[in-house]
């Protein structure tokens, strides 16, 4: 009786065996971590850079996740490395991640990884890349002409494209406006007549996010067609960024006051540190950031967008606008003492004095340049 056993269990090995070799059938206790390797990181510029790498080999089972771990350590450990993430069903073949918030003159390494039921396994660390030199010296600035007079708020830039959207849905026909160049543009439509306040691009996707009306999301993978999205609540949606893998919004008014999405149309909501009327959010060092106009704790930070904590500024002013660059968040507010707030890691922050008492509505980071905006004043 027990070698007839034995005997049932060397058939039932080889039978499994066989379908394993075939590629039928790979009981999870069998499957090996899957082999990755890394490339070279390509279309390298100051803010952004896209990172390759090549899922060679599944071990057996598909990988479920994949990604890369980057940052300006040789060997990728300590607190200046970030980590992108993508969740799916996974063969082999090639995959990228476009990367933003680079700093200028600075070098960058990277590795790609996957995870599936035997492991998580790690390319080589890539050969370096560098982003480009600091420039020095004063602005010029060239007007250009919109196709269209209307409420013009939010601009970003992705994938060769600059995409500026409206917010005064209501009064304005064409609600977002395209240039290759940033000097000649097209008017595009929204799917919707919304309030569209804030727009970003990560990951071959431009995401828009209104205050009014139903579908608050908008995307675009091409920033001429857009597709209206439901957001994870009808909030008035303020601004919205993406670092990490993650799409990240945040808001003024409602029960949950974040919400995050892996890819741009499926949203879920999240709880924000406090209450408070969020103004905007950006990412930067691995780290999610938010600054508010009112509220005991006006900043908040989230290693993964959905675990926030509420942070102190550097004073109690009305904070409109936050991003990153060159290691350092830097925040303005358009009502207080001084209008400038800096920190190196989103905790601990410190006044900095505004060249003018102007009302500061957004500032963004390029070229070695912190660059803020006001709609009051006499040096706008």
């Amino acid at each position: 009786m027990l070698r007839s056993q034995y005997r049932i269990r060397e058939i039932l090995v080889a039978i499994v065996s066989l379908l394993f070799s075939f590629g039928l059938f790979v009981p999870s206790a069998f499957a090996a971590a899957p082999t990755v390797t890394t490339q070279s990181a390509s279309s390298v510029s100051e803010p952004t850079a896209i990172l390759n790498g090549n899922i060679t080999a599944t071990g057996g089972v598909n990988p479920t996740t994949r990604g890369f771990a980057y940052g300006t350590s040789t060997t990728l450990v300590g607190a200046n490395v970030a980590t992108t993430t993508e969740t799916g069903d996974y063969s082999t073949g090639a995959f990228t991640n476009q990367i933003t918030g680079l700093n200028c003159n600075t070098t960058y390494y990277s590795r790609a990884y996957a995870t599936n039921s035997g492991g998580t396994s790690y390319g080589d660390i890539s050969s370096s890349f560098a982003t480009g030199a600091c420039p020095s010296g004063t602005l010029t600035w060239t007007g250009q002409t919109a196709p269209e007079n209307n409420g013009w708020y939010s601009v970003t830039y992705g994938n060769g494209l600059f995409v500026a959207t409206d917010v005064f849905g209501a009064f304005d026909t064409h609600l977002v406006m395209t240039s290759p160049n940033c000097s000649t543009w097209t008017a595009r439509s929204a799917p919707q007549q919304n309030n569209w306040g804030s727009v970003t691009y990560g990951n071959g996707l431009f995401v828009s996010v209104a205050s009014t009306g139903g579908n608050r999301v908008m995307t675009s993978t091409d920033g001429t067609s857009w597709t209206g999205r439901s957001a994870a609540q009808a909030n008035s949606w303020t601004s919205v960024t993406y670092g990490g893998g993650l799409f990240v919004a945040v808001s003024g008014d409602g029960t949950n006051r974040v919400m995050t999405s892996p890819d741009g149309i499926t949203w879920t909501v999240r709880t924000a540190a406090e209450a408070n009327t969020w103004q905007s959010v950006t990412y930067g060092g691995g780290l999610f950031v938010a600054v508010t106009d009112a509220g005991t704790h006006q900043v908040m930070t989230s290693p993964d967008g959905i675990t926030w904590t509420p942070q102190t500024a550097a004073e109690a002013s009305n904070w409109d606008a936050v991003t990153y660059g060159n290691g350092l968040f830097v925040a303005l507010a358009n009502l207080g003492t001084d209008l400038v707030m800096t920190s190196p890691d989103g905790v601990t922050w410190t006044v900095r004095t505004a060249p003018e008492t102007n009302q500061w509505k957004s500032v963004t980071y390029g070229g070695g340049l912190f660059v803020g905006v006001t709609d009051v004043g006499a040096g706008h």
